[in-house]
């Protein structure tokens, strides 16, 4: 990712999300669930304002078009004098669990 989230430089989506090589502006609108976008776009500005790590569960649109769910993280790439020059992230597919822990009722304590 460029320094400010604005651009994706590349993607391997495993399968699970929609691999690109090219570098997209899109990218927010092609991954980002609309439901968790909101959420998502405040968790870049605090890790952004911080230059600390991003860390988030949300939905994402999957290379097939369904929802999914991942936990994403991406570490900060700073420069000599601190700068943000860009994050280098990952995502781990949870989606399972998401639906596993969306199946089991509330149980009273």
């Amino acid at each position: 990712m460029s320094p400010d989230w604005d651009e994706m430089q590349s993607l391997e989506g495993r399968d699970f999300l929609a691999d690109t090589s090219d570098p997209s502006r899109t990218w927010f609108e092609r991954y980002i669930s609309a439901d968790d976008r909101v959420r998502v776009k405040n968790a870049i500005a605090l890790a952004t304002t911080e230059k600390g790590k991003f860390e988030l569960e949300h939905r994402v649109i999957r290379a097939e078009g369904t929802i999914g769910w991942v936990f994403s993280r991406a570490i900060p790439v700073l420069d000599g004098a601190g700068e943000l020059v860009e994050w280098i992230g990952a995502a781990t597919d949870i989606t399972e669990r998401k639906l596993a822990e969306a199946a089991v009722p509330d149980r009273p304590m």
